[in-house]
Order: structure tokens, then C-alpha cells, then sequence
């Protein structure tokens, strides 16, 4: 295990272009690297409008079961680009490329990481459980087809290499909802304004009252102090006829630390709803999408899981490591919330992680790599079964 290797790895997986919804490609990689990896048995898990999910187990030996996941797909290609961003280079210790940080860097990591277990396997007993999903960066459709299947089922620990600050372990993550406000008004003719009810008029009130300080409890954690985000990102209403029109929508991202729930929130919603005085009327609606939305989690710190990886990234890194909650989601809340399977997130360093010239530092790979090998390791020692 080395960083010529690992940058071998992460550059074979950028060349391939895998915007969510087109990562046949990679997946096909994939498969193909799971065969030649030695493991037992490899599963393709077809995903809605997106490329297969890959599945490969190992057993070795009597244990618990421990799984690594890493999603395949990026977002689309931001302009601003210095050189072809599916083109990878390396400057210094960075690694460039699409998609470098989030979340190519930390795969290679873990494919360098299963190579070194399964090559050491008098190290280690139990069975090794390794998900590439598709479709994470849309509705984690991938995941769901994991937990589906039944093949992570029984799994004691997950570890993901999204992207992680240096010195910190994610040993949780906030939840997200989507929440729909959706306003209906009385439609008139434009020209004249003594008839009907604009809902943009009601829209644009609320939407000034959210992007400003609008008093709702948003809850808060104890781990770091992180705290709930609610903001507006989308508006949609009307057009170019002359008509007030009928109804408007706006759409609020909804970020909450475990121990917040999303109906906490609806009833703050409401109650401003309410003391806006619209002249129309104001319906909410949340989570409108085909799979569950990604609930907030939290492994404790001081518990085995966590410490155990903590400690074996001090020694990879040389680092102190301080515990904290992710603030975006991935398919960890997912495997943790509905697959019933602990989930830290523990990956590379980086920059302008999903924007333009995207780069992940490659120590920090080595790193993560080292602590996945050590975690396992230790987890799953030999002493516990032949």
C-alpha cells in the first residue's frame, strides 16, 4: 500500500465519467475489479434510472461482519476547469480531477484497503462486505438496493471515505429533509388588481420571512454545537401570460442534528404561516421523493466503534482526532437509519469538493487506507474464531 498505488487507483476511477444516472461505466469497472480482487461472491443490484450497484462478499473465518461502501456516481462538470477534469493530474500532493475528493480519492483508499485484507487474511476473521452504489448523490437509491437485498444484513460496523476535515472523525451526521410550501391564490387578469389572489405575493412574503431571522427552532447538538439549517432553494410560479396565477411553489432544504425532527420544524413553519396574515392559502408538504429521507444519526464516541477507529486514525495520520457530525448527508445515514448497520464516515482531505479543479491530498488517502486495514483488524480479531 503506497501513494503511487493509491493514486494509480483513484486516476483509473476518474478517467471514467460518472455524473449520477450515467455510471454504467464505472460499475462495469467495478465488477470487473471486485472479480480480480479474489472476492467470494460478486452481485450486480439493478437501480432505477441509474447503473448497477455493486455487491461484493468474502468470508474469512468465523466473526462479525464489517462493511466498507463508497458511492460511484459525482455531480454534473462545473464550468471553470484549468485542464480536462477527467484528465487527472498531480500537483505536489494534491491529485486533481472530477470528482477526486468526493468520492474517488476515498474509494481508491478502500480498494487499496481491501487489497491489503484479503492479501492478509491470517490478520483477520469474519466477513468482509464491500458496496459501490449508484445513484447516492440523487435519492441513495443505491443504498436502499443494498439493504434490500439482504446482503449487508447482520453487518456490525460500515466505514465511508466521504470527504472528512483533517483531525476529525464523523461519527454521526445531520438528516435532511425537502419541504414543500405550496400556495394557492385566486387567478385574475393582470392588468386589473381589484380581483383574485396572487400566491406569489403570499410566496414572496414567507420566502423574505425564512431567508431572514425567522424564530424557528432548528435544534442543536451537544457533540460540536452543530445546529439545524433551513433555506429556500427553489421558486416556481407563473409565467409570461397576463394572469395572477393560481398557485406557487417554494422549496426549503432542510438540515437537522440528531434530536431534531422534521415535524418540530413543520410546526414552526406553520405557526409563521399562520402569523403572516396571507390572503391565500398555504399548504406544506415534506419528503416527496422515492426513497426515505436521510435521517440524522449519531454513533457515541466512547463506545467501541468509534474509539476504535479513532484511535487507528491517530496512529495512521498522526493526528489528535476530534469526534464530530457531518453536516451534509450520504448514504451512511441510510445504511445506519434503515439498514440498522453502524456507519462512520472516515475519508480523505481536500478542496473545492464538488466545484471546479476538485483535488484530494494524498497523504491523507494513505491515511485512510491504513485506518481502514487497522480498524478491520482490530474489530474483527483473530482470536475470536478459526
Amino acid at each position: 500500500m503506497n501513494i503511487p498505488h493509491l493514486t494509480e487507483l483513484a486516476c483509473a476511477m476518474i478517467r471514467l465519467p460518472s455524473q449520477t444516472g450515467h455510471e454504467h461505466a464505472i460499475s462495469n469497472w467495478m465488477h470487473d475489479w471486485c472479480n480480480a480482487a479474489g472476492f467470494d461472491a460478486i452481485h450486480r443490484l439493478p437501480v432505477p434510472e441509474s447503473a448497477d450497484t455493486i455487491v461484493a462478499t468474502l468470508d474469512n473465518g468465523s466473526g462479525p461482519a464489517m462493511m466498507f461502501n463508497f458511492h460511484l456516481d459525482t455531480f454534473s462538470v462545473p464550468a471553470g476547469w484549468r485542464r480536462d477534469p477527467y484528465q487527472p493530474w498531480v500537483e505536489g500532493n494534491r491529485l486533481y480531477g472530477m470528482g477526486a475528493h468526493d468520492m474517488k480519492g476515498g474509494g481508491a483508499a478502500v480498494l487499496a484497503a481491501i487489497e491489503t485484507l484479503l492479501a492478509q487474511r491470517d490478520r483477520w476473521r469474519g466477513r468482509l462486505i464491500f458496496a459501490a452504489t449508484t445513484d447516492e448523490e440523487n435519492w441513495s437509491r443505491g443504498a436502499h438496493a443494498v439493504i434490500q437485498s439482504g446482503l449487508a444484513a447482520g453487518a456490525a460496523y460500515c466505514l465511508i471515505p466521504e470527504p472528512t476535515l483533517p483531525g476529525t472523525l464523523r461519527v454521526g451526521a445531520r438528516g435532511r429533509h425537502v419541504i414543500r410550501l405550496h400556495f394557492v391564490g385566486v387567478r385574475a387578469n393582470a392588468a386589473y388588481n381589484d380581483s383574485g389572489i396572487n400566491p406569489i405575493a403570499d410566496a414572496a412574503k414567507i420566502t423574505h420571512a425564512l431567508c431572514g431571522a425567522h424564530g424557528i427552532a432548528l435544534g442543536q447538538h451537544a457533540l460540536d454545537a452543530t445546529g439545524g439549517t433551513l433555506n429556500v432553494v427553489g421558486f416556481k410560479s407563473g409565467g409570461t401570460d397576463i394572469l395572477w396565477p393560481e398557485t406557487a411553489d417554494v422549496w426549503l432544504d432542510h438540515s437537522l442534528p440528531p434530536g431534531h425532527t422534521v415535524e418540530q420544524t413543520i410546526d414552526g413553519i406553520r405557526q409563521l404561516i399562520a402569523a403572516s396574515q396571507l390572503r391565500g392559502r398555504c399548504e406544506v408538504y415534506w419528503d416527496e421523493r422515492p426513497t426515505p429521507a436521510p435521517r440524522s444519526f449519531v454513533n457515541p464516541p466512547d463506545q467501541s466503534f468509534a474509539r476504535t477507529v479513532s484511535e487507528c486514525l491517530a496512529q495512521a495520520s498522526g493526528r489528535e482526532i476530534r469526534p464530530v457530525l457531518g453536516r451534509s448527508v450520504c448514504d451512511a445515514n441510510h445504511f445506519h437509519a434503515f439498514g440498522g448497520i453502524p456507519s462512520i464516515v472516515c475519508g480523505p482531505s481536500g478542496g473545492n469538493t464538488c466545484e471546479a479543479n476538485e483535488w484530494v491530498d494524498l497523504d491523507s488517502m494513505l491515511a485512510v487506507a491504513q485506518t481502514y486495514v487497522l480498524a478491520t483488524q482490530r474489530l474483527l480479531p483473530v482470536s475470536q474464531g478459526t
